[in-house]
């Protein structure tokens, strides 16, 4: 009798194991994205662990990178642009996010078709509503790499200015292909029903993830950077370019490893220059506080064969 309780006691333990609703060490994530300005892909990197609200987290970094077809349809690399660190923690079927200086459910793969849990209580635009929401719409189990794991099927509530959508699976995260706004690993900024104009959100698929205890699942069919070698770019040399706030109402400041003076060019959506501005490491800020209301791009001359552009909503 004892020793059939040790091997049950020990069954137990290897299925909860195996019980892993989140990320291994060493995960990787890539989705494409497209926009008015530039497409290419996000990657996502889980760093570190770290302790936030005394919560174990993984610490998972984000970067785009950007291309752009000229008048030619010759492929060009315009620049990796760093974005924000999200910061993530699993309570039983639960993956937690953190956000605005707390914790919000991000993923709940114990959910039913029906339920619903906040996800955001801010709104910077000032529209839309203040505590935005996700909605389950689906849910079931599929095979990947021999596995069989659960997944769930989400979508904003009316007038969330903060929401997920498309097919998120446990160990993962959004594996939705086609592209479609929302579709990417953490909830982010969409067009939300009261927004009175239009804001070029970007739009993800899925291309694939590993981690160290997780196969390679890529749904493209090519190497999950593939974009880079088209163009022959070895991504280790990329400078580090933020723009924030970005909606802005005039100022925007500039946080770069630039160690050099260089121009910025800005213009308009439809592509006219507006105004230059000549910058060095130690003025980092523009001020756009006298244009309408609208979307602007802004075009780094870093040197002669290095140009990066980035989208700026002005309000």
């Amino acid at each position: 009798m004892r020793k059939g309780i040790i091997l049950i006691s020990l069954f137990l333990i290897a299925i909860s194991s195996n019980a892993q609703v989140w990320v291994d060490s060493g995960a990787v994530w890539h989705y494409d994205y497209s926009n008015l300005a530039t497409g290419g892909y996000v990657k996502y990197m889980y760093e570190k662990d770290t302790l936030i609200l005394n919560k174990l987290c993984q610490k998972i970094t984000k970067s785009s990178m950007d291309f752009y077809f000229d008048i030619n349809g010759i492929l060009h690399y315009w620049g990796e642009t760093k974005g924000e660190t999200n910061f993530t923690y699993v309570s039983g079927d639960t993956v937690f996010y953190y956000r605005d200086d707390q914790f919000f459910v991000m993923y709940n793969f114990g959910a039913s078709v029906g339920d619903t849990w906040i996800v955001s209580t801010t709104n910077e635009l000032g529209y839309c509503n203040d505590t935005s929401s996700v909605e389950v719409t689906g849910t079931g189990t599929m095979m990947i790499n021999g596995i069989s794991l659960r997944y769930i099927n989400l979508r904003p509530t009316p007038n969330s200015f903060v929401g997920l959508k498309g097919k998120y699976i446990e160990r993962i995260g959004c594996i939705s292909t086609g592209t479609g706004d929302l579709q990417t690993l953490f909830p982010s900024e969409y067009q939300c029903d009261s927004l009175p104009f239009e804001v070029e959100f970007s739009m993800y698929q899925f291309r694939c993830f590993e981690d160290q205890s997780f196969p390679l699942f890529n749904v493209v069919g090519e190497d999950c950077e593939a974009l880079l070698d088209h163009v022959g770019i070895q991504h280790h040399s990329k400078k580090e370019l933020f723009c924030y706030p970005n909606p802005t109402g005039g100022i925007v400041n500039i946080n770069t490893s630039i160690t050099e003076n260089y121009t910025i060019v800005l213009y308009s959506i439809f592509g006219t220059e507006i105004q230059k501005f000549e910058i060095s490491p130690n003025n980092s800020t523009i001020d756009m506080s006298h244009l309408p209301n609208g979307i602007y791009l802004l075009e780094f001359q870093i040197s002669k064969n290095e140009h990066v552009v980035k989208k700026i909503v002005k309000l």
